[in-house]
């Protein structure tokens, strides 16, 4: 069975998240996938949050074939919500078998820095837009964020890894703690959403933005626990991971 999404969304991982929820919600044995094809449907994107969307920037980060035949079945997928708990989710294990189908490029799977393992803590800090776009799942700053992990290393030596939207967040962490992270370009320089949410839609199609979205998701998903406040770029970090086993939120 060959799948074909059209998926919606606002950022990278909005996206993604809406694509796999409509093919867990449309396709009955999700064993029986062979091929995933995931592109932007640009009859339905909102045109103001992604100008001039002609490539499909799944391309970008993903090694993915557009097969046809038969056995292809053509999804167009709508928002259905976030996952509050996914890891303790009923549908976890389905997710995760729809994402085993997925092949993410080598070349940002070999990224990876390899010093990130199953004894490593790893910290999403997803501030800045979140408060005016998403204020349903509460306020929060880098503060909360560094006493969770004070909370979770209960004093003894772990390895942190952070992935965070803003650079000011890995500045303020970084003198509490010795800390992993990567040299991305997809933060802002600060904590606070002014700004932000203009800086991701004028690089909505920009390779290297998508890149390194699926860097951090990556780098994520290879700790052993995850601190994160709810987005779909943790969430998709959880779904990938053969090794988180617990998550806190801040």
């Amino acid at each position: 069975m060959n799948i074909k999404v059209y998926t919606v969304g606002g950022g990278t991982f909005s996206k993604f998240m809406v694509a796999i929820q409509c093919i867990l919600s449309n396709i009955n044995n999700v064993n029986k996938i062979n091929n995933i094809y995931i592109d932007i449907d640009r009859k339905r994107i909102c045109r103001i949050r992604h100008k001039n969307i002609s490539e499909n920037p799944f391309n970008y980060v993903l090694d993915q074939k557009d097969i046809g035949g038969k056995n292809l079945n053509v999804l167009h997928a709508s928002p259905s919500g976030v996952y509050q708990d996914i890891i303790n989710h009923k549908d976890l294990n389905k997710l995760r078998i729809i994402c085993s189908k997925i092949k993410i490029k080598k070349s940002i799977i070999n990224m990876v820095n390899p010093k990130i393992d199953p004894d490593t803590i790893g910290v999403h800090v997803r501030l800045t837009d979140m408060d005016q776009v998403h204020p349903i799942y509460g306020k929060s700053t880098t503060q909360k964020y560094i006493t969770k992990i004070n909370n979770v290393l209960d004093n003894k030596k772990r390895k942190i890894f952070v992935a965070s939207d803003n650079d000011n967040s890995i500045k303020i962490i970084k003198k509490n703690f010795n800390i992993m992270f990567n040299n991305v370009s997809n933060r802002h320089k600060n904590e606070t959403g002014n700004g932000y949410m203009e800086y991701l839609r004028s690089r909505s199609v920009d390779e290297q933005l998508w890149v390194d979205s699926f860097l951090e998701m990556l780098s994520l998903s290879r700790c052993g626990e995850l601190i994160y406040k709810i987005s779909s770029l943790s969430i998709t970090s959880i779904i990938f991971s053969k090794t988180i086993k617990k998550t806190y939120k801040p």
